[in-house]
């Protein structure tokens, strides 16, 4: 029997949103894009890219020299194709010095910081807008706001960024000031109730339009070369994917084509990047945009989540493309953290080397279509509408007195 669809509440509609990112538009679709495109249908929703957690590395000095043409040329929503389509949503890209600790740096990139936001509100004509901050470093900021309400979404362990006293002091204010908490995470619900009553767990969504995607096995063409059966990886090369045993069950399975999609970033250990991709069996694709995500999954077997499961972030993290395999019907394999096992049946977790290559041999012998079709309504269950329905009628409570 099919899943029921739950009926869909409404969104914000009318509101000021003014979304305080720690991630740059062009960087993978993750959440706080996703809402804030979403939201800016209905809502004049403002898009405040990173101000940088730290300096940036000489293989970063693209996006720096990008940063700095966007600031002085002017931001549009829709500059790039590159990235999640921003529908209506402003972005705006502002300067910082990426030096935090420094209490001289830090007074000034407050100064700036609040004269840049406050700009633009003034500009777009926004006056007490509902905050939704995903960072605590844009608490000074919030502070030289007025605002109706102030969100703050916890999506990471934010602490395996920055384990200094000043930082968790700082995230600690941020969350108990905070009219609302949400987060996607099972270990973040638990923690942050301590410091807020008001916090609740709402998971990652799924994009609508790639429910939508035929589910007719054609791929495009740079993974139809590929051998089959493939197993893919999308996302970013980062310095949490497991390269070990990845680059191990890729050995052990010469006649599965392992494919990754996504950019290596800066802080990955190459060494054990470029060992993985060298192995015979194994097709790094390099970065593609979000929506041609859809085409490489309908041209895999399963879907890989391979990262360290004793890595801290990890532990704490909730990683979108579990549903992103889930809208396209694809089984998933993944380590064996808490996210991957509050997923249930929808994912395969395994610890070792071997656990990995058994699952993913049933993951590809077990495919039946009647189980692309559960994963397909579960996916449809926890579209990105969906979830955001749910933040926005908690905001809705929240603004009237509930």
């Amino acid at each position: 029997m099919m899943a029921r669809i739950a009926p869909e509440p409404k969104l914000l509609n009318g509101k000021n949103v003014l979304i305080m990112s720690p991630s740059e538009w062009g960087d993978n679709a993750v959440s706080n894009m996703q809402i804030a495109a979403l939201l800016s249908e209905s809502n004049t929703v403002v898009y405040i890219e990173t101000m940088g957690g730290r300096m940036p590395r000489i293989r970063e000095l693209g996006r720096v020299f990008r940063r700095l043409k966007s600031f002085f040329v002017g931001s549009q929503a829709k500059r790039s194709k590159k990235g999640l389509d921003p529908r209506n949503t402003h972005i705006v890209s502002p300067l910082a010095i990426p030096l935090h600790g420094n209490r001289i740096v830090s007074w000034l990139n407050n100064l700036m910081l609040g004269w840049q936001v406050r700009r633009v509100l003034k500009r777009l004509k926004m006056s007490m807008p509902i905050i939704w901050s995903f960072s605590p470093r844009w608490e000074p900021v919030i502070g030289k706001i007025d605002y109706e309400l102030v969100v703050f979404h916890c999506v990471d362990g934010l602490h395996t960024y920055d384990a200094s006293d000043a930082f968790k002091r700082q995230f600690e204010r941020v969350v108990r000031n905070a009219n609302l908490v949400i987060t996607p995470g099972v270990l973040l619900e638990r923690e942050l109730k301590l410091l807020n009553p008001a916090t609740y767990r709402i998971g990652h969504g799924c994009v609508t339009d790639h429910l939508k995607q035929p589910n007719n096995g054609v791929s495009l063409k740079d993974i139809a070369d590929i051998p089959q059966p493939r197993a893919i990886y999308a996302g970013t090369l980062a310095k949490w994917v497991d390269y070990p045993l990845l680059a191990e069950v890729a050995r052990r399975l010469p006649k599965v084509s392992f494919v990754l999609i996504g950019y290596v970033h800066a802080l990955a250990p190459r060494d054990q990047v470029d060992m993985l991709i060298s192995l015979p069996n194994v097709f790094h694709l390099g970065y593609k945009n979000f929506d041609e995500l859809p085409g490489y999954y309908r041209g895999a077997a399963v879907g890989l989540v391979p990262y360290q499961a004793d890595n801290e972030h990890i532990q704490y993290s909730t990683p979108t493309k579990f549903l992103d395999y889930c809208a396209a019907g694809l089984p998933a394999v993944s380590t064996r953290y808490p996210a991957a096992e509050a997923m249930g049946d929808m994912v395969r977790c395994a610890t070792t080397p071997d656990e990995f290559v058994v699952a993913i041999e049933q993951a590809i012998a077990d495919n039946t279509e009647a189980a692309v079709q559960r994963r397909r309504e579960y996916a449809r269950n926890h579209t990105w509408e969906r979830q955001v329905a749910k933040m926005s009628e908690l905001i809705d409570k929240r603004l009237h007195g509930g």
